[in-house]
């Protein structure tokens, strides 16, 4: 990548994490960019488009979280995706695009930024029903409709992370979670 679309969109990154993306405009991307207006369409269409290369980056970031922890068997599969949810979790938690993006989202409804944490998710949930259809298919793991698990998981861990209101210890809730999941709640 050249060094005027890195500048840009390291500037862009800063500008809407710091005012969120409505508020930003492709001025002010210009001017911490040092380039003219002008040059930043040339790279981009409009805010939009910079926006999701910024959150193409970040995907690209959780994908290689994803294959860190992609050797799944019979006698880790619950706690690889535990390991690798939580690390997706805890990412997106601390990423500041993320957060801001997700604030503007909830707060003040911008689509632009609930379609892009919709992108995150999305690919979230991919990784996670990716992994149930291979357990399925290796016998790891009772046949379930993988969509639906992949969603009750995800939404489970990010209740939990993201809305439980007392202190938590992250990696104490996701092997909660986990055991939950694996070995159900009856003795």
């Amino acid at each position: 990548m050249n060094n005027i679309k890195e500048e840009i969109l390291k500037s862009s990154r800063e500008l809407f994490t710091d005012y969120g993306y409505r508020k930003v405009t492709m001025d002010e991307i210009a001017k911490a960019s040092g380039v003219t207006k002008k040059t930043v369409y040339s790279y981009f269409k409009d805010k939009e488009s910079l926006l999701k290369s910024l959150v193409e980056e970040e995907m690209e970031k959780m994908k290689k979280i994803i294959t860190r922890h992609s050797v799944i068997n019979n006698n880790n599969f619950f706690e690889e995706v535990n390991k690798t949810l939580y690390d997706l979790l805890k990412y997106k938690k601390e990423a500041k695009l993320f957060v801001t993006l997700s604030k503007e989202a909830n707060e003040l409804k911008s689509i632009s930024s609930k379609n892009s944490i919709e992108m995150i998710d999305s690919t979230i949930l991919s990784f996670i029903k990716e992994k149930l259809v291979y357990a399925i298919n290796k016998g790891y793991i009772k046949k379930c409709d993988p969509d639906l698990c992949a969603f009750i998981i995800y939404k489970v861990y990010v209740a939990v992370m993201y809305e439980w209101d007392k202190e938590i210890d992250e990696k104490e809730v996701t092997q909660n979670v986990t055991q939950i999941l694996k070995e159900g709640l009856f003795n």
